[in-house]
């Protein structure tokens, strides 16, 4: 899993919504898969933060991210601070560590 964020702003004027395609490559350029987002600008003449997740393809090697116009007419939009991570995955080790103690505080509350 990923996560996509960013910032946008819009004059007044801009009445569209945004597609943000996220494509799927292999490692010869390929596309495997791709998701569609879809999102309203937001609020007009401010700085709005958005976050989306995704999902990739397992045997992809690299991402391709298109953001385009659906149907606005007038005015601009602005972008900023986009971002493209990896969600963490704990360690195999730190995930068990978790789960016993989880199981720890479980028995100590039915001891009570």
């Amino acid at each position: 899993p990923y996560t996509l964020s960013f910032y946008s702003l819009w004059d007044g004027g801009y009445n569209g919504t945004m597609d943000i395609q996220v494509r799927w490559l292999d490692a010869g350029g390929a596309q495997l898969a791709s998701n569609m987002l879809a999102w309203s600008a937001g609020t007009a003449d401010a700085w709005n933060n958005w976050t989306f997740g995704v999902t990739s393809v397992t045997a992809s090697a690299r991402a391709e991210i298109n953001f385009s116009n659906s149907g606005g007419s007038s005015g601009a939009l602005y972008l900023d601070d986009v971002s493209f991570t990896a969600a963490a995955i704990p360690e195999p080790g730190t995930a068990a560590l978790i789960g016993v103690f989880g199981l720890g505080l479980i028995a100590l509350r039915r001891r009570r």
